[in-house]
Parts: C-alpha cells; sequence; structure tokens
C-alpha cells in the first residue's frame, strides 16, 4: 500500500466513522418523536403518502425494534472508539 492509499483509507474510514454517528445521532432523535408521537400506536396507513407509500405502520415499528435492537448491542467503549477517529 502506498503512503497515498493509506491516507486515502485512513481518511475514508474516519469519514465513514463520522457518518455512522451522525446517522446513530439521527436515528436517536427521530426515535424520540416516535416514541413521543407514541406512535407505534396512533400511526394509520392512510398517512403513508408520496415516499411512503407501500409501507405499513407495521413496517416502520419493524425497523425502529430492529435498529434499537443493533444499537443496544454497542457499548460505550466501542461508541467511543467510533468517536475518537471521527473526522
Amino acid at each position: 500500500m502506498t503512503q497515498n492509499q493509506a491516507s486515502d483509507l485512513i481518511t475514508n474510514i474516519r469519514q465513514s466513522a463520522s457518518s455512522l454517528i451522525g446517522t446513530l445521532n439521527e436515528f436517536r432523535a427521530a426515535q424520540a418523536a416516535y416514541v413521543g408521537f407514541d406512535a407505534a400506536n396512533t400511526l394509520t396507513p392512510d398517512q403513508f403518502t408520496g415516499a411512503n407509500e407501500g409501507l405499513t405502520p407495521e413496517d416502520i415499528s419493524t425497523a425502529v425494534v430492529t435498529i434499537d435492537s443493533v444499537l443496544t448491542g454497542l457499548n460505550a467503549k466501542t461508541i467511543g472508539d467510533v468517536y475518537k477517529i471521527k473526522l
């Protein structure tokens, strides 16, 4: 691996880490709104229009639960390791 390749690789990994942290934060904010609106019990199929057409309240609920279970598996040290290298 050349110095330029190594530098590009390191930068790409750091950019990916930054994107991951941003996405995790966005998900946590969306999850808080989902819980705050009691969306699991209040979303209706009629509200799924435009780009959301074809999805169901159950699809969203399942995705929220799945993503939360993945994030729950990440411990503070794991997240700390990612924060350490972010840009």
